[in-house]
């Protein structure tokens, strides 16, 4: 795939070309409804059979041309993603400035003009009613084309919140922009089509005629009905389907939504790549368990402190009872008299606190993380291979910091308070199962705009900066799958923690 980057440039002009097409397409349905309305008598000389087919033509030729400008922003593929799956990219810097010309410039004058006869349309026919008996199919185009300006309205907003999130790393915006695309998708293939078919009567008869479906009904014409839309409309509006179902498929694809099928041949890859790293020699595996026995002391004892706070503040006066009893015993007489959730028992029958065990209950249905078994030692795996690559040592896996992001994984709330990322680092993913992102590339966004020359705060993203920190030395990572809004939460916390000010310079090194 790689050295067939034609299909990377066939797959751009095609997309844009489409996408073109049908807002073209929703212009020229608006044009007719309000030349109809508002000039009934010369509708037949513009929409002549003639003028409808060089129109097409003209649509079709413009969009190709739109299309083929990708030729010159270099298209290529790479691979990305845990699965090394291959998805095509636009190599040009100059790729932002043909976004605007496209997303804002021509879509969004084509959307406003749109919007525009629509809103003529809606007047002309108040007018209409006003002065003579109010029909239905007034009344049921005066809703189709409120329709249109919605649905119009949520696809631009769709592209505007893209743009943005994409450019400037936004993920609240990304989130937005994903509920649109669902919205405006539906709207624009299902909704828009099947809504004109249900108002429109006459529509109905000319597709049954188009397709064959029925016979042709008798040539007497309705004079009440001079918003009639003839059999060319009826085969646009068809193209127009056709044509936005790939277009926004396409835009899908474009946004890195990899398939989240899980292959084989990545658990061979990460079995092979375990044997080559682990040697026989003996002394360097116990050197390196001494250090994470260390590593890992040093985190319960902050662990410790932390939750030795908590209790000098909420900790009432209790009377002291033998010694004999255990804290679990405790915690569990605290559980049954108290079912609160995630309230750490305070009743202790020994003058000392407890540390480590609280009692946590979530209404919140999930999945086990065995249902993508690869995916945490994938993430850890990249995140070594850059660490590598920016001459930094290996992270080491640290059991402590993996039960610290399991008990994190339902405290959405409290999660940023500073509970944990006072002492740790902190990286985190949430997105919806169907975007079928990596965290990992999510996680490295802006590393290319890094001038090594001028490291600080400000010109080194946070999440980069953590993945690549030279004094960190361990990770522990978990997920979290909430099965019913299919979201995906990913954490992992880094020790020592990363994006020291005033450290950049010695932690943050050039490739």
């Amino acid at each position: 795939m790689e050295n067939n980057d034609w299909t990377a440039t066939t797959f751009y002009v095609i997309a844009a070309q489409q996408t073109l097409f049908m807002f073209l397409i929703t212009l020229l349905i608006s044009i007719n409804r309000y030349i109809a309305v508002k000039y009934p008598l010369s509708y037949e000389h513009h929409f002549s059979k003639s003028k409808i087919i060089i129109i097409l033509l003209c649509f079709i030729i413009l969009s190709t041309m739109i299309g083929l400008g990708n030729i010159f922003l270099n298209p290529r593929y790479k691979k990305s993603g845990l699965y090394d799956y291959f998805i095509p990219y636009l190599e040009s810097k100059n790729v932002i400035y043909y976004q605007i010309f496209c997303h804002f410039f021509i879509y969004g004058t084509i959307s406003i003009a749109t919007c525009i006869f629509n809103v003529m349309t809606v007047l002309t026919l108040k007018k209409h009613n006003k002065t003579n008996n109010k029909s239905k199919g007034n009344l049921n185009y005066i809703k189709y084309s409120i329709f249109i300006f919605i649905t119009l309205f949520i696809v631009e907003t769709f592209f505007i919140c893209e743009f943005i999130a994409l450019n400037n790393e936004i993920k609240f915006l990304s989130y937005i922009a994903i509920f649109l695309y669902f919205v405006g998708f539906d709207l624009t293939s299902v909704g828009d089509f099947y809504f004109l078919i249900y108002l429109s009567s006459e529509l109905r008869k000319a597709l049954k005629i188009a397709f064959g479906c029925s016979k042709k009904f008798s040539e007497k014409v309705n004079t009440k009905v001079i918003y009639r839309i003839n059999y060319y409309i009826a085969v646009i509006i068809v193209c127009r389907l056709l044509y936005q179902n790939y277009a926004l498929e396409n835009s899908a694809k474009n946004n890195n939504f990899k398939s989240v099928s899980l292959e084989e041949n990545e658990s061979l890859r990460n079995f092979i790549k375990r044997d080559t790293i682990i040697t026989p020699i003996a002394e360097v595996k116990e050197t390196k368990y001494l250090e994470k026995r260390k590593v890992n002391k040093k985190i319960k004892n902050l662990v410790k402190k932390k939750s030795n706070k908590k209790k000098s503040i909420k900790k009432k006066p209790s009377k002291k009872e033998p010694s004999k009893q255990t804290t679990k015993k405790s915690s569990e007489k605290t559980t049954k008299n108290k079912p609160k959730t995630t309230k750490k028992s305070s009743e202790t029958t020994t003058g000392k606190p407890i540390t480590t065990i609280t009692t946590t209950k979530s209404t919140t249905t999930t999945t086990k993380p065995g249902k993508f078994p690869h995916l945490i030692s994938g993430v850890i795996n990249k995140i070594n291979d850059l660490r590598q690559k920016h001459h930094a040592k290996k992270l080491i896996v640290s059991e402590t910091l993996v039960k610290l992001t399991r008990e994190m994984s339902d405290q959405i709330t409290t999660r940023w308070n500073g509970t944990y990322t006072k002492h740790f680092g902190m990286l985190e993913f949430i997105d919806y199962l169907v975007n079928r992102k990596n965290p990992f590339d999510i996680w490295i966004r802006g590393a290319e705009k890094i001038n090594y020359d001028k490291l600080n705060e400000t010109t080194v993203p946070k999440n980069f900066g953590q993945l690549v920190w030279v004094s960190t030395t361990n990770i522990g990572c978990h997920y979290v799958v909430y099965e019913h809004n299919n979201v995906i939460c990913f954490i992992c916390l880094f020790y020592p923690k990363g994006n020291i000010p005033g450290k950049y310079q010695k932690n943050v090194l050039k490739p």
